[in-house]
């Protein structure tokens, strides 16, 4: 080369910037693919909440029809059966929800987020509350198990709407594919060190 430089100098001219510019721009780096990698933990928490929760109510409404269904019983079976159905639904449900507030307690990558576990939890009280009234008010087991299946359904319409948004902020959080790349290389890095 001209000037006396050599292919060596230039490359160990250039790592050497590199490595400059790495010990600048890295701990920046990390710190943001390790917050979208807790917001991304934080969404995968209130969809397996979420489903969590779908999964009990729809086994309420299984329970309930295989017990209450088949015969015309009196209103004080009735009442004993939906409580021992609520006895065994209510403290999965609520250890849910608990969770998700307990991740809501944590920054979370969207504010609106933090609405989720409340809304879902008014609705599944609204659930019990409207069947134990109908039970309590002697109604026949086709007007309870229509309660149960109206608000059953629009519980599951709000579950796919949490659904979309949360996997609309799921989209929004997954690493572009360099940072993917630029991860992996970190973690090799720290692992050779």
């Amino acid at each position: 080369m001209e000037n006396g430089t050599d292919w060596p100098t230039w490359i160990q001219a250039f790592t050497s910037v590199l490595a400059i510019l790495l010990a600048v721009f890295m701990p920046g780096i990390l710190k943001e693919v390790e917050r979208r990698d807790k917001a991304l933990a934080i969404v995968g928490i209130f969809k397996l909440s979420i489903r969590e929760v779908h999964n009990h109510v729809l086994a309420m409404g299984n329970v309930l029809q295989s017990r209450l269904g088949q015969y015309q019983y009196p209103k004080e079976i009735k009442i004993e059966v939906f409580g021992k159905v609520i006895k065994k639904l209510e403290p999965m449900v609520n250890s849910q929800f608990e969770l998700m507030r307990s991740v809501t307690a944590v920054d979370l990558p969207f504010p609106g987020m933090a609405v989720i576990p409340s809304t879902l939890e008014s609705s599944v009280e609204m659930l019990i509350d409207d069947v134990d009234l109908a039970i309590q008010r002697d109604k026949p087991v086709d007007e309870i198990l229509a309660k149960y299946k109206w608000h059953r359904n629009n519980i599951h319409e709000l579950i796919k709407e949490c659904d979309a948004t949360l996997n609309k902020i799921q989209d929004d959080l997954s690493p572009h594919p360099v940072v993917r790349m630029l991860k992996r290389a970190v973690v090799r890095l720290r692992d050779i060190n």
